[in-house]
């Protein structure tokens, strides 16, 4: 018994925290209802707010493991469950106004979303095959049923693409986890780098590593599992949207990183293929954001782009690729929601998904349009901005490693410059000197987190050096 509890604390103690919280908000659901669905809302805050408390202060350790190794603290894995739980806290202040709509519901929304948080949480934590799927399930049937909330036939139609894709992805991850049982005997991650895989380069073990990183990309909408994105996002709200877009991308990248880390640094083949698979993705993202006059389209390929990106941060295969990694994601967080709430703002007003009727937005409210801009700015890498320097950073990171690093940086520049015109787009758009209806929104929680989030971008570039130490140092803790 005080084994559990040394392990609850010292490891488990946020992922323990959320499940009390889910658990109780499910009780209350009973009692409460309709009439008091705001409180909901904020209770699925408070339950965000401890677990970061309990990280930030330091009650929770790092250089621990838990349930017999099964699940792992460490700096790198801390720093990822802040930035999720940051992500959580920003998807349930953007779904206040959603939860009018679906009041005798809102505390199963809560439920469902802090279920899906638990389950990315415990992604990061995971050091067992085991322990992995089961967190990764947890968060995509959760994840499924909050795409399909809503009483629509796309969000329906989303929510079953979505199923169906997560179906063949998780056949194809135990096809792979099968395999490396059967070579190593093991399903920890450290029993099997100490005690089999060393210098193995054997065709079945590069299969089956093939198999699981399929697997994984699948969350994180990489090629071949791209296209299922911008579908799943058109029919499918924009809270959700942005959560999809945001945290189990970065979940499923940290869990990723962990793989490759401990089991498949050693080959080399494997490393050409998480590049090609990377370019890619961001070959398909680029061009198929470019042709999009739907919002939510439109950041779905954004979406798939930028996943590309950390794609390739991971194939470095050195602790330059997981510094660039942590940099990248915790500049994409802001930025992301950023844009997906200046989104849901204007079709609060609005109801138009259209990118064209954006038209003239500058004109009529320039402190929204600005900060939106700067949103957009970043999230394209633009100068100078930290998307701009997460960017720079990846490319450096790139060039360290070795020359074979080229084959990759040199396409994926072009590639960069190419989808900044997507963006553009967009910007210019929102000069035209049109008659745009004024925009004057009542609910101030997505303006908000707006305004939070564009601050955030420029205090990420002002203090990058900062920030990038701190990447520096939650790498060597991986």
């Amino acid at each position: 018994m005080n084994l559990i509890l040394t392990d609850i604390i010292n490891i488990f103690l946020s992922e323990t925290i959320l499940l009390g919280f889910i658990i109780l908000n499910l009780f209350l659901s009973l009692l409460f209802g309709k009439k008091l669905y705001k409180f909901s809302g904020r209770f699925a805050l408070i339950a965000t707010i401890i677990p970061l408390v309990s990280i930030a202060f330091g009650i929770s350790h790092s250089g621990y493991t838990a349930f017999g190794g099964n699940y792992i603290s460490t700096v790198f894995t801390m720093f990822m469950k802040v930035l999720v739980l940051v992500g959580g806290f920003f998807t349930i202040i953007l779904s206040q106004n959603i939860t009018k709509k679906i009041r005798y519901r809102a505390f199963e929304y809560y439920t469902l979303l802090l279920i899906s948080l638990f389950g990315a949480i415990c992604l990061i934590d995971s050091n067992d095959f085991i322990s992995m799927f089961v967190s990764l399930e947890t968060l995509s049937v959760s994840l499924i049923m909050l795409i399909g909330f809503y009483n629509k036939q796309k969000a329906k139609e989303s929510a079953l693409k979505y199923f169906i894709s997560s179906a063949i992805a998780t056949g194809i991850l135990l096809l792979g986890i099968s395999f490396v049982y059967g070579l190593s005997g093991e399903l920890n991650y450290s029993l099997i780098d100490n005690s089999y895989f060393g210098q193995d380069t054997s065709l079945l073990f590069m299969l089956s590593c093939i198999f699981i990183i399929c697997g994984l990309i699948f969350n994180v909408g990489c090629v071949p599992f791209h296209m299922q994105t911008p579908d799943i996002l058109q029919g499918t709200s924009y809270p959700i949207g942005a959560y999809t877009t945001t945290i189990p991308v970065i979940a499923g990248f940290s869990a990723l990183l962990r793989l490759v880390t401990y089991i498949m640094d050693d080959c080399p083949i494997l490393q050409i293929i998480i590049g090609v698979l990377a370019v890619l993705t961001i070959f398909f993202g680029v061009f198929g954001a470019i042709r999009q006059d739907n919002f939510k389209r439109f950041m779905g390929y954004s979406s798939v782009m930028h996943s590309g990106f950390m794609l390739l941060a991971i194939g470095i295969f050195s602790a330059y690729g997981i510094t660039a990694f942590i940099f990248y994601a915790t500049v994409y967080l802001f930025i992301n929601f950023g844009v997906w709430s200046g989104g849901i703002t204007f079709v609060a007003c609005t109801g138009s998904d259209n990118i064209k009727d954006y038209a003239g937005i500058f004109f009529v409210r320039p402190y929204y349009a600005t900060a939106f801009i700067i949103c957009i700015m970043a999230l394209s890498g633009l100068p100078p901005t930290s998307g701009f320097l997460a960017k720079l950073f990846l490319f450096i990171s790139v060039m360290r490693q070795d020359a074979s690093g080229l084959i990759f940086l040199l396409p994926t520049i072009i590639l960069v410059v190419i989808g900044a015109f997507g963006y553009l787009k967009l910007i210019s758009t929102m000069f035209q000197k049109k008659n745009c209806q004024n925009i004057i929104s009542e609910q101030m929680n997505t303006k908000i987190v707006l305004y939070f989030c564009t601050i955030m971008t420029a205090l990420t570039f002002v203090f990058a050096d900062y920030i990038s130490k701190l990447a520096i140092y939650a790498s060597f803790g991986i």
